[in-house]
């Protein structure tokens, strides 16, 4: 690479030279790096060693990523550093996470209110010895 370095200016053609033969060993030097991580590998998963298996396909791969810890960031992207700013912001967020467009909600809840006669009802009704699918909880228990 200093031989590279020197021929820069005064010889390109050198330099062309230099630069291919500088990036056929890089080639080769990646392609053994990647050929014993592939044996690792294999071996790893031959020994049911799925720990440091996943541990080496995810340094291979590059997929760690690193978490951003405290930092919250205003609807433009700024970063906030102000504690009152920063609880400001999350009210925000809650606030438009959970804002509700819809029309006054308390005529529905009215309407779908059960009244008691009508559980009472549907529990005397149901069939014996069958589960109820989401509960999965006898009827026999309910009577």
């Amino acid at each position: 690479m200093e031989k590279r370095r020197q021929q820069k200016r005064p010889n390109t053609q050198k330099y062309r030279q230099i630069h291919k033969v500088i990036k056929r060993k890089i080639r080769e030097a990646k392609e053994r790096y990647m050929e014993q991580n592939c044996r690792e590998v294999k071996n790893l998963a031959a020994r049911y060693d799925n720990f440091n298996l996943h541990k080496k396909i995810k340094k291979m791969t590059g997929l760690r990523r690193k978490r951003q810890q405290g930092t919250i960031k205003d609807k433009d992207g700024n970063i906030i550093i102000d504690l009152s700013a920063k609880l400001k912001r999350c009210e925000e967020y809650i606030k438009e996470l959970f804002y509700d467009a819809r029309a006054n909600t308390t005529e529905m809840a009215d309407e779908l209110r059960i009244i008691n006669q009508e559980i009472e009802f549907a529990i005397r009704n149901a069939k014996v010895n069958k589960v109820v699918v989401p509960d999965q909880i006898p009827v026999e228990l309910l009577n």
